[in-house]
């Protein structure tokens, strides 16, 4: 017989049940499935040494639920071995099956970033996914942003935008280039089109008359993308970024990642900012702070 102790995971709102104990002798060989008597753990069958009494250890976590039914005996798991990981309840949960004190535990927690099609993205990550409904986009890109409540969204960013173009021959050839939501472009055949979300998630191109010359603005002048300009204040050449990229990604102008030394990487569209709370340990300030002008 084996006896639970039961307890509700308030970040993830798992009801969890762990065995006080393991021993009991109704069963010989592993479990297909998951009854009331190894709720949470899979396991096995063996034999004690010192006087060959049978013992049942576990030997595996249960993941999450494949079927569920209201007769704990028919209820079916994923189970997931010692070292192993997967998540559920839409990627929110993230379950993990570890080694503790000579025996398993499993622990539920909440993951933090986007779920989407099976993957989870931490915030700041940029993917792209098949769109549907306009034969001209192929793909739609999404950036894990946070929402203005405080939650994780995939937020739809861009979408790459096929087109029929010619040249001075009057030969027709296909075109490509990729378009920020919302932002009005221009065209290789002089036409303004906009990249727009419909209701249904997917995204269409529209033509439209307004046009803005995409850019950046340094110091209150605005300066075109596709042209390199000289501050004489600064005394450098800049060029407007495009993207940053770390750690070999690449990701939108404003794009906020959490690095793993609590510090954050803020994507500029002139410099990048690293951005920490705390102080960092094996630093040392070099020559003497520099004094602030206060007006």
């Amino acid at each position: 017989m084996v006896v639970y102790t039961k307890f509700n995971n308030v970040l993830t709102g798992e009801n969890i049940s762990i065995p006080i104990n393991s021993l009991w002798d109704e069963y010989n060989s592993y479990f297909d499935r998951t009854n009331e008597a190894a709720h949470y753990f899979l396991y096995k069958y063996n034999v004690r040494y010192e006087d060959e009494m049978p013992i049942y250890e576990p030997d595996a976590c249960v993941a999450f639920p494949l079927l569920n039914s209201n007769d704990d005996r028919e209820k079916q798991y994923k189970f997931i071995n010692v070292g192993e990981r997967e998540t559920f309840s839409n990627g929110s949960v993230r379950v993990r099956c570890d080694s503790f004190n000579g025996s398993i535990r499993r622990i539920s927690e909440p993951v933090k970033g986007c779920y989407s099609n099976g993957t989870v993205h931490v915030f700041g990550a940029s993917w792209n996914e098949p769109n549907y409904g306009d034969n001209a986009i192929t793909f739609r890109d999404y950036q894990c942003q946070k929402s203005k409540s405080g939650y994780m969204e995939n937020k739809v960013v861009g979408c790459s935008y096929t087109y029929e173009c010619s040249d001075s021959f009057d030969s027709f050839y296909s075109c490509g280039m990729y378009l920020h939501l919302n932002e009005p472009a221009r065209t290789a055949n002089n036409k303004t089109v906009k990249c727009i979300e419909k209701e249904d998630g997917n995204v269409t191109v529209i033509e439209v008359d307004e046009y803005q010359e995409p850019g950046c603005t340094l110091d209150g002048q605005f300066h075109s993308i596709y042209k390199q300009f000289t501050n004489e204040k600064r005394a450098a050449v800049f060029f407007c970024s495009r993207h940053c990229t770390f750690n070999g990604k690449l990701y939108v102008i404003g794009a906020i990642l959490k690095l793993s030394n609590g510090c954050l990487f803020i994507c500029h569209g002139q410099t990048n900012i690293f951005h920490c709370d705390h102080q960092l340990s094996g630093f040392e300030v070099i020559g003497k702070p520099r004094k602030v002008k206060r007006s």
